[in-house]
């Protein structure tokens, strides 16, 4: 991969991961009747995502699993809502990485708590 579009993709993931991460405290109470192709995939892969994390706590472990999820063809911005998904809901232990992964790619730094 070029590292212009890896940059790229980062990039897209740490937008998506921004808007996530804004809207999910005003979303956490509201339930949506429709699952989509992210919410399948959340539920299906979340277990995966965070035991991967497990072995490779860090952003090139954000960056890894971002990757995988996109191989299994998904949108940047998808992989980056069910990585941020996964983490907020299923290992939280694990949000100082997407902190730092959300460091490295924007000038914003640190959104989530």
């Amino acid at each position: 991969m070029r590292p212009r579009r890896t940059r790229a993709v980062n990039r897209a993931l740490v937008r998506t991961a921004l808007a996530i991460t804004l809207g999910w405290v005003a979303a956490a109470g509201m339930a949506t009747a429709r699952a989509d192709l992210v919410d399948t995939y959340v539920v299906t892969n979340a277990d995966a995502v965070c035991a991967t994390l497990d072995s490779y706590p860090s952003v090139a472990g954000i960056e890894g699993v971002g990757r995988a999820i996109m191989d299994d063809g998904l949108t940047p911005q998808a992989a980056g809502e069910v990585v941020t998904r996964a983490i907020v809901g299923w290992c939280p232990e694990h949000l100082p990485e997407l902190n730092a992964f959300i460091a490295k790619w924007t000038t914003a730094g640190s959104v989530v708590a």
